[in-house]
């Protein structure tokens, strides 16, 4: 037996699927809209970069240039390697030291009358992290006319304690000598000493009036 539909129930089963089917659709594009909206209002209200600086910068910190003033006998200056501290100038025409042969052998070489020695007292301690070699350094003597005049040739003199021969010595140890010049007897003027390894070429250890 072959079972007939009835027309007007097909019709109204058929309206009824495509209203449902509207009511869907409608549904997902209101929520479409809703999320958009609701990404939209995220978006406006995030938050903007903070120009206020942070704290806990950590600021690298100029280091101050050693050796930027003068010096005087008796007190610490600073070179670029070295404490550097001038303990005693003296000017003389004859050395004495503990060694006879030396000692005779500068009589044999004695001065003229027109030459004298500027003997230099001075005491290095090493500052740096590592073994570092000292030399002499430089006279410098200002004449009256304020002409200036370098001695930087010291004389070697093969007696412990005298002289300076590009002497290395190690992380904070202190090595004590006597530097000596040889000048004209005749020069006058203010005596000033550069060290080796010095931090600026315009700053000295101030010795005196010759």
């Amino acid at each position: 037996m072959i079972n007939k539909t009835n027309p007007e129930s097909t019709t109204e089963a058929t309206t009824t699927a495509k209203k449902k089917s509207k009511w869907r659709y409608a549904v997902y594009i209101f929520g479409a809209l809703v999320l958009l909206r609701a990404c939209g209002s995220l978006s406006s209200e995030s938050p903007k970069p903070s120009t206020t600086p942070t704290t806990g910068k950590v600021e690298k910190v100029p280091e101050v240039p050693r050796g930027q003033t003068n010096g005087v006998i008796g007190k610490p200056f600073n070179s670029r390697y070295f404490e550097v501290i001038v303990h005693g100038v003296e000017k003389t025409a004859r050395l004495v030291t503990d060694n006879e042969l030396v000692n005779e052998f500068m009589q044999e070489n004695a001065l003229t009358p027109d030459e004298a020695y500027l003997v230099i007292d001075a005491q290095y301690k090493n500052t740096d992290v590592e073994s570092r070699t000292i030399g002499a350094g430089e006279l410098i003597i200002i004449a009256g006319d304020g002409k200036s005049y370098t001695f930087d040739n010291a004389e070697t003199i093969m007696a412990k304690g005298w002289s300076l021969s590009l002497e290395t010595i190690n992380p904070l140890m202190t090595h004590r000598t006597k530097i000596v010049y040889k000048i004209p007897a005749s020069l006058r003027g203010e005596a000033r000493f550069i060290p080796h390894n010095r931090a600026e070429r315009t700053t000295y250890i101030l010795l005196g009036k010759l």
